[in-house]
């Protein structure tokens, strides 16, 4: 998906609906996640941007007046709080009649932050990667980090009014609410951690405050995990190929996989398509020692041992697979071949968690590069 694109289209539909505030009076722009780059661009066609922050994974050239904080993903960098206030001190120095315009998209919730007074931004990015190998997903870490920031769950649209917010958000939440995108700064909402995670992270659990609820502005979606699926479709149909979309995938990566595999060769044979893809989020419990790998690319190597035929892929659309620097993996009878001819069983790899290794000096192998955007997992399966 075209972060540059869908931040475009949407803008110029609003101001063709008339929704854009303000006339031709500049913008100030808050842009986080790893598709902040991209969004910005789109924003700057649209809107006159007069000054701003944005957060990103990596350096890149932003309209005049806006800085760029680089951070850190999937747990904020050590200078994560003092670049956070940058934004707090923008919000801060805006007035009735101003106009904010916040980018918001996957990633963020790591790349910006500015933990809660007495809450060390070591102690939290600690704890949410002691979390994550935990296994538990996306929204209890969402809920988890929405009570220990300054900057989350509407916390920075309390600090922005009473300027004029609408919030754009790239969705990489699937089936889920964007108001949960980088942990919603945004976007006021209740939230409740479960109780499991306290018995994970205890130590931090007295700091925890629940956001005050209050408006958050005009939010609107440019884009999600539905429209990559879309994409995905229409491609198959232009190389003459049918492919069906089956539900999202949420659960452990490893059990998952073979499941999903399993069920898109019966539905593929039973109704005739050629191939099915699915979006998602999926986890990795890590217990003990652990490889190298990710999500996606352990997914697919879970289907491994009783891999019977077809084609199974699956990529983080942002480029990113975990801690890896692969995006994901593709699984045929060619690449478990080449894998094994390497000495690699995939029970033993697996088993460590060790998916890039497994996939590393194969064709199985995707590596993309960070792509500038962020709509979730894609998963496919080609008879």
């Amino acid at each position: 998906m075209d972060a540059r694109a869908a931040t475009r289209r949407a803008l110029e539909r609003l101001r063709a609906e008339g929704a854009l505030p303000g006339g031709e009076a500049p913008w100030a722009v808050f842009a986080l996640g790893k598709a902040a780059a991209g969004m910005l661009a789109g924003a700057a066609e649209v809107v006159p941007i007069e000054r701003g922050v944005a957060y990103a994974p990596a350096p890149f050239e932003a309209p005049p007046g806006v800085e760029v904080f680089v951070g850190g993903h999937p747990v904020p960098c050590p200078e994560a709080a003092e670049q956070g206030r940058a934004a707090l001190r923008l919000a801060a120095s805006l007035g009735p009649g101003e106009r904010a315009l916040a980018l918001i998209s996957g990633g963020g919730s790591a790349l910006f932050e500015v933990p809660m007074p007495g809450v060390r931004v070591e102690a939290l990015g600690e704890a949410s990667r002691r979390l994550m190998e935990a296994g538990f997903d996306i929204h209890a870490l969402n809920a988890f980090r929405a009570g220990l920031s300054q900057v989350k769950a509407g916390r920075l649209a309390a600090a922005i009014a009473p300027a004029t917010l609408l919030s754009l958000v790239l969705d990489d939440v699937p089936g889920g609410d964007p108001r949960e995108v980088a942990s919603g700064p945004t976007a006021p909402r209740s939230v409740r951690v479960p109780a499991a995670v306290w018995e994970v992270v205890p130590e931090l659990r007295a700091r925890w405050e629940a956001p005050p609820e209050g408006p958050g502005g005009r939010l609107e979606v440019v884009a999600d995990d539905e429209a990559a699926a879309r994409a995905v479709v229409a491609a198959a149909r232009a190389w003459g190929l049918r492919v069906g979309r089956a539900g999202r995938l949420f659960g452990e990566a490893r059990e998952v996989g073979p499941r999903f595999y399993a069920e898109a060769r019966a539905r593929c044979a039973a109704e005739g398509l050629d191939g099915l893809v699915a979006t998602g989020e999926t986890t990795v419990r890590v217990e003990g020692p652990a490889g190298r790998g990710g999500r996606n690319q352990e997914l697919v190597l879970a289907a491994a041992p009783r891999f019977e035929g077809g084609l199974l892929g699956a990529l983080g659309t942002d480029g990113v697979d975990g801690a890896s620097t692969a995006a994901g993996a593709l699984l045929d009878a060619e690449i478990l071949a080449a894998a094994r001819g390497l000495g690699r069983d995939p029970a033993a790899h697996l088993a460590r968690h060790d998916s890039e290794a497994f996939f590393e000096g194969t064709p199985g192998r995707i590596e993309t590069g960070p792509t500038g955007t962020n709509v979730a997992d894609l998963t496919l399966y080609l008879a």
